[in-house]
């Protein structure tokens, strides 16, 4: 283990890796580095399955996704099979790269997604996890498109915010508001148009959001796009 890893919580792993990272693997008996021992968390850590991949319409949600396009976080992967899910509501909450246990939650967020391999990200994926950068997506009654709300906990902008609190502030849609839709092509969830809106201007086409991988490690017929992502990539743990 190196000491970024132990100390930072950033580990970096091959494109090849993603996959058994980000989807396979459950984290069960992974001891917590020093940066997640500072967000008040000093248990062992392990993944809770959402359910994402029980709904037919996005199970695809909850395999390997790679943002495709030629924005600043091209190549990044997430997944939406950890964390909470709540079907009836609609409702998946993702934190993006993870969080501290939140007085009485039971259960720590780990990160569902990755980083481009840089100082800059390193820091960026640090402050992120200070503030328990998160996303709630809202789905449509019938799961073909979704509002996107961005969410924090303000200790970024607010010293007296402690880092271990759970993101409890939406980030008002006149500064920044984002959607995806099922494209065409998408088959239970594989492919997203994302869009965004910046400071109540027009909304306009960030990227394609495509599933390489289904929930069970299988390819999906987009596995070819795994090559966008970089050589080189950092997770939190």
């Amino acid at each position: 283990m190196t000491i970024t890893e132990s100390c930072c919580g950033a580990k970096v792993i091959d494109r090849s890796e993603l996959l058994q990272a980000i989807v396979i693997d459950d984290r069960v008996g992974v001891s917590p580095s020093c940066f997640q021992k500072l967000l008040c968390d000093c248990s062992t850590q392990t993944r809770f399955a959402s359910g994402v991949k029980d709904v037919p319409e996005i199970s695809n949600l909850a395999g390997l996704l790679v943002q495709n396009g030629e924005h600043s976080t091209a190549g990044t992967a997430f997944t939406a099979k950890w964390g909470r899910f709540d079907e009836e509501k609609r409702i998946v909450d993702i934190s993006v790269y993870g969080s501290g246990r939140s007085c009485g939650s039971e259960k720590q967020e780990l990160g569902q997604w990755s980083a481009i391999n840089s100082n800059k990200w390193r820091c960026i994926m640090m402050l992120g996890r200070c503030c328990d950068y998160s996303y709630k997506i809202r789905f449509a009654e019938d799961w073909q498109r979704a509002d996107i709300d961005i969410r924090i906990n303000l200790c970024c902008v607010a010293c007296c915010v402690p880092p271990c609190m759970k993101a409890w502030f939406t980030v008002p849609p006149c500064i920044a508001t984002f959607e995806m839709e099922q494209a065409e092509d998408s088959q239970n969830g594989s492919h997203w148009i994302r869009q965004s809106s910046k400071c109540g201007g027009p909304k306009k086409k960030s990227y394609n959001l495509q599933a390489v991988y289904g929930p069970d490690g299988s390819p999906t017929e987009f596995v070819e796009n795994l090559k966008v992502a970089p050589e080189k990539n950092l997770i939190s743990r």
